[in-house]
C-alpha cells in the first residue's frame, strides 16, 4: 500500500509539472475600436465649416413635374374633405 501511494505520487509529481500548457493571451482591437480612436481630421473641419449657420437649413424645394403632381393630387384628394 505504501508502496504503491508513492508510485503515484511520484507519477503525479512527474507527468502533472510538465503537462501544462502554457496560454498566451493576444489582445488587439477591433476595426470599429481602431476607427472609433482614429483621427478624422476631414470630417472634423467640414464639421466647423458647416456649424457656421446660426439657423437650420431648410431642405431644397423638389421640381414637380406631372408625374409627381398627379400623384400628389391622388394623396390629396383623399385628405381634402368632400364638397357639399
Amino acid at each position: 500500500m505504501k508502496r504503491s501511494l508513492i508510485v503515484l505520487l511520484f507519477g503525479v509529481l512527474l507527468g502533472g509539472a510538465g503537462c501544462a500548457p502554457t496560454i498566451h493571451v493576444m489582445d488587439r482591437h477591433t476595426v470599429l475600436e481602431d476607427e472609433a480612436a482614429g483621427e478624422w481630421p476631414d470630417f472634423e473641419k467640414q464639421l466647423k465649416v458647416g456649424s457656421t449657420e446660426p439657423l437650420p437649413v431648410l431642405f431644397p424645394k423638389t421640381a414637380v413635374n406631372a408625374k409627381k403632381k398627379r400623384l400628389y393630387n391622388v394623396l390629396d384628394a383623399e385628405l381634402v374633405p368632400a364638397k357639399k
